[in-house]
């Protein structure tokens, strides 16, 4: 799956900002109890749990630095259909192939708002920024009768995909490298050439 290495990254970074701020909060807690109660003991007692709190989380943190989760194809899977459901439920619309082309549907009438066909596509750049892992941050942008369309990865489904990696010259390489980037990058998948059905 394309998203493996993309969910990984994004719970280990995940869990080690969990942990410092973790950690944040035990320390800001040991200076609060030195300034209330003004004595090194408060200050020195602070520490002291801060230091318990490395030891209790240690094992955690390394678990994420060196070894990082392990999921089976189908938890991933799970995975990304549950993040795709919560985006859905929060835009008030999805997107799915319909008729051989990719329609923009309102989720409570099912009216289509936007329309992809293959026809009057004309290129398909991969759009990377630095905005992950909280936000989305790869989106597929095409260029359709004159107008861009941007399809998040989050609202991905296998079908909206594989509606890419069927186009005649899909940069499938250049896809793989969009997947794992994460810096601000936009990248050419495809572009409609004169054979081009």
């Amino acid at each position: 799956m394309e998203s493996k290495d993309k969910i990984v990254t994004s719970l280990r970074k995940k869990l080690l900002i969990e942990l410092a701020a973790m950690l944040g909060i035990a320390f800001a807690v040991s200076i609060l109890l030195g300034f209330v109660y003004g004595g090194v003991n408060w200050i020195a007692t602070g520490f002291i749990v801060l230091f318990a709190v490395v030891l209790v989380l240690g094992e955690r943190l390394a678990v994420i630095l060196w070894k990082p989760p392990s999921y089976s194809p189908e938890e991933l899977k799970e995975l990304v259909e549950q993040n795709r459901l919560k985006w859905i439920q929060r835009l008030g619309w999805r997107w799915e192939v319909c008729a051989g082309a990719l329609c923009k549907l309102d989720n409570k009438t099912g009216e289509t708002l936007e329309k992809i066909d293959r026809q009057g596509l004309t290129e398909v750049w991969g759009v990377n920024t630095d905005a992950g892992p909280f936000s989305e941050d790869f989106w597929l942008v095409t260029n359709c009768g004159g107008r861009e369309y941007a399809i998040g990865s989050e609202l991905w489904t296998d079908d909206i995909r594989n509606w890419f990696f069927a186009l005649p010259g899909f940069d499938h390489d250049a896809f793989s490298q969009c997947m794992a980037c994460t810096d601000n990058r936009r990248t050419l998948l495809w572009k409609r050439t004169g054979t081009d059905e």
